[in-house]
């Protein structure tokens, strides 16, 4: 019996089994050389430019350029930050940062099926050219 249970007059067995959330893993993903132009950025900050390297359907490596001051917040960013993504796909879109590190932001994109879809697309087309 939990503390929680006891206050509350609840077996564990009745609360059903703890909840645990899992990161979706889409490093099996393939991972294909890409040289995209991109520009990212947090709400309400100003772009930067960069450009995709590497990419697969779960996420994406992205080469940052020419860091200047009004770009102080990408020493900033916290792992699961949300990013608006502009060049890759027709719309913007929304990705998470991973890691930053060496110039290189590595971030993941949403299990979304209609990104998911449009990613596919953009990887088909590296890969025939």
């Amino acid at each position: 019996m939990t503390v929680l249970s006891s206050i509350f007059g609840v077996s564990q067995n009745r609360l059903g089994p703890p909840l645990i959330f899992y990161a979706r893993d889409d490093r099996d993903a393939v991972r294909h050389d890409a040289n995209i132009p991109v520009s990212i950025q947090p709400r309400g900050m100003p772009p930067v430019a960069g450009t995709v390297i590497d990419i697969s359907v779960g996420g994406a490596a992205i080469r940052i350029h020419r860091m200047n001051n009004a770009a102080t917040w990408l020493f900033h960013l916290d792992q699961s930050d949300e990013l608006g993504l502009t060049g890759l796909l027709a719309d913007p879109m929304s990705c998470w940062v991973v890691t930053f590190d060496d110039d290189v932001l590595r971030v993941h994109f949403p299990p979304n099926g209609a990104v998911r879809h449009q990613l596919r697309g953009v990887i088909e087309r590296l890969t025939a050219s």
